[in-house]
């Protein structure tokens, strides 16, 4: 139920209220992983990113294989600029990843391309388009960054 009120909360954008019970929630049932990236998420949609990145960081404090936890902690750092970490953070989860996910790479190509690292940018998007050659915004990265070139 905490969840649920937590979930309501952050659609409404009422982020203290939300945090609250998230906060419960993980108290009521400590196992749920998911529980953090939720929470970490609320704190980064509301741009609060150093909340977000502790939030992520104590989850992977708790779950330490969870690849869901260190993905959204490279976006929060990569939002914060801090990219050194967040390239840290996607290739752990890249690492950790149990079912390889375009999603992944995608974020890890632009994680890579915002550092300036190109080669490495277009090595995780083109990995992603195997697992997904649909993928428009893999292809248009692919695009620009040939077009950079």
């Amino acid at each position: 139920a905490y969840f649920a009120l937590a979930e309501l909360m952050r659609r409404e954008q009422r982020y203290p209220e939300a945090d609250d019970y998230y906060v419960q929630a993980l108290e009521k049932n400590p196992q749920s992983s998911w529980g953090w990236v939720l929470r970490g998420n609320t704190a980064r949609e509301r741009s609060d990113l150093e909340k977000a990145i502790v939030i992520y960081k104590m989850g992977i404090g708790n779950f330490p294989d969870n690849a869901s936890l260190y993905f959204e902690l490279a976006w929060a750092y990569h939002l914060n600029n801090q990219l050194q970490q967040a390239m840290a953070a996607i290739e752990e989860a890249l690492r950790l990843m149990v079912t390889p996910n375009s999603n992944y790479y995608l974020r890890a190509g632009m994680i890579y391309e915002l550092a300036g690292y190109k080669i490495q940018a277009l090595i995780n998007y083109q990995t992603g388009l195997i697992l997904d050659p649909q993928n428009k915004n893999i292809l248009d990265a692919i695009d620009r960054l040939q077009k950079s070139q």
